[in-house]
Formats: structure tokens, sequence, C-alpha cells
């Protein structure tokens, strides 16, 4: 019964690391979704004013066609996804422990 729980748990931490690893990279998309409408919205403000942003070439290569009201959602979210798999590992490991305990 033993090999079972423990397949089990390392099914569960295997998932939740995958999934912190997506919510990682949705995480840097929406970081270059923001990006790129920030330096749409300000380099499109009126004609009047003399400053303009220049970003880096290799900011522009990141840079994503997006919203910023997308980009900051699709950050928070990532953040709370993220927060949920390391939960999922951390609630593995206690069971673990307590299993280790129990057979112990």
């Amino acid at each position: 019964m033993s090999a079972a729980v423990s397949i089990a748990g390392s099914s569960a931490v295997e998932t939740s690391m995958q999934g912190m690893l997506r919510s990682g990279q949705r995480m840097q998309a929406a970081a270059e979704s923001v990006l790129g409408a920030s330096v749409g919205a300000l380099n499109a403000s009126s004609t009047d004013t003399v400053d303009t942003v220049t970003i880096s070439d290799a900011a522009l290569k990141l840079r994503g066609e997006g919203s910023l009201e997308k980009g900051l959602l699709d950050g928070k979210v990532s953040g709370l996804v993220y927060t949920a798999n390391a939960r999922v590992v951390a609630g593995a490991t206690e069971v673990s422990g307590t299993l280790m305990d129990i057979v112990a």
C-alpha cells in the first residue's frame, strides 16, 4: 500500500512542478504583454510631448501584442496558480512525512 501512496504523491508533486513551470512561462508572457502595451501607449501619446520611450532590440523581440489589462490580469492569475501548485507540493511532502512516521 505504501508503494501506491508513494506513486500518487510523486505524481502530485510532478504535476504541480509542471504547473509551476507553466505558470512561470505565463507570467513571462504577461510581462511581455504589459511591456508592449505600455510602450505603445507611451509612444502613441500626443505629439506635443518631446519625450519618447526607447526599448532595446532584445526587449522589442520579446514584446507581444496585447493589452495592458490582459497582461496585468494574466500576471495575477499566474501568481495565484503558482502559489496553488506550491501548496500542493507542500501538502504532498507533509503527507509523505506523515506516512513515513506511521510506517516507521
